[in-house]
Order: C-alpha cells, then structure tokens, then sequence
C-alpha cells in the first residue's frame, strides 16, 4: 500500500521543515514581543516555496511524484503551522490585544496569499 521511498521522503522533509520551522522561531519570535515573526516567516515562506511549484508545474513540468510528495506532505507541511498561528492568535485575543491580533491576522494571510501567487507566476516564467 505504502511505497518505501515515499514514506522515507515524507519522513526526511518533515524532519527538516520541522527544524527549520523551530530555527525560525528560535531566532525571530524574540524579535517583538507577541508579534510571533519566527511563525510569520515559517508560514510565508511555505506559501512562497508552494506556490512556486505549483506554477513551476503549470507550466507542465512536474516532479518525480516521490519527490514532490515528500517536499509539499513532509517538508511544506511541517515547515508551515496553522495549528500555532491559531494558538498565537488566540493568546493575542485572550490579552485582548486587539491591534496585534488583527496585525498579525492580516500579516499571515495577506503575505502569505501575496508570496503564493508572485511564487506561482515566477514559476510559471521559467518555462
């Protein structure tokens, strides 16, 4: 049922967008207090790397479907997080801090549609 070589790849990416993920948030959630930039970048940056491939692979050029499992299930999935963003959007709404909950709202969302599509067209235009 499961192919050896898919689980191993789904394993290996979640493994290193999991520990890019916890980089990310090391190295940046301390930057502003409550502004979680660490999950922002993670979040962002999944949007951008998917959003690429996807237009990469409009184009019609697709991956190896092992490969492509593993970086969009195992490294995209575990480099993005909507379960924190929710959780750190709750904290902001339990501090009633009602301009960082909704700049951070926004910032997730809007940055992370705007990353996917101009990813999406840059890789269209490498074909």
């Amino acid at each position: 049922m499961f192919k050896l070589n898919i689980v191993l790849g789904v394993m290996l990416g979640a493994s290193v967008g999991a520990l890019l993920r916890w980089w990310l948030s090391a190295k940046f959630n301390a930057v502003s207090d409550h502004l979680f930039l660490g999950t922002l970048l993670a979040n962002v940056l999944a949007c951008s790397l998917m959003g690429f491939l996807m237009g990469f692979e409009s184009s019609g050029t697709a991956l190896n479907n092992a490969l492509r499992i593993a970086f969009l299930t195992g490294f995209l999935g575990s480099l993005s997080t909507f379960s924190t963003f929710i959780a750190e959007m709750h904290f902001q709404l339990i501090l009633r801090d009602w301009f960082k909950l909704i700049l951070g709202f926004n910032l997730q969302i809007g940055l992370g549609l705007v990353s996917f599509y101009f990813s999406k067209l840059l890789g269209q235009s490498l074909h």
